[in-house]
């Protein structure tokens, strides 16, 4: 995201060849969700419940933009865990689900 980055990326992956059972890191404050895997583990960096960074951008300059907020959710079913990206942006919905409008054919 930015010059800081992971200073001790190489410490972070060392532990997860250490400990095998490490199978999800998450880092916060980098105003965007990006997913990597590394051996066992998946490492994701989260968004932000302000604005969003985009991931890949030349620019050198502080950039950000007013992508809605949002946060990880994490819920366990059964033995399992679920992670997801919950928007906190305002809408009306839950919206019911409508053929037409999410899978639109030519024919309608």
């Amino acid at each position: 995201m930015d010059p800081i980055a992971c200073e001790n990326g190489h410490r972070l992956l060392a532990l997860v060849e250490r400990f095998p059972s490490l199978v999800r890191i998450f880092c916060g404050h980098n105003h965007n969700l990006t997913l990597t895997q590394y051996r066992q583990a998946t490492i994701a960096t989260l968004p932000a419940t302000v604005h969003q960074v985009p991931y890949h951008h030349e620019d050198t300059r502080p950039y950000y933009d007013m992508s809605p907020p949002s946060c990880m959710m994490h819920r366990q079913v059964g033995e399992q865990w679920v992670s997801y990206q919950h928007s906190l942006a305002h809408y009306a919905g839950p919206w019911l689900y409508d053929e037409s409008t999410s899978c639109p054919t030519e024919e309608r």
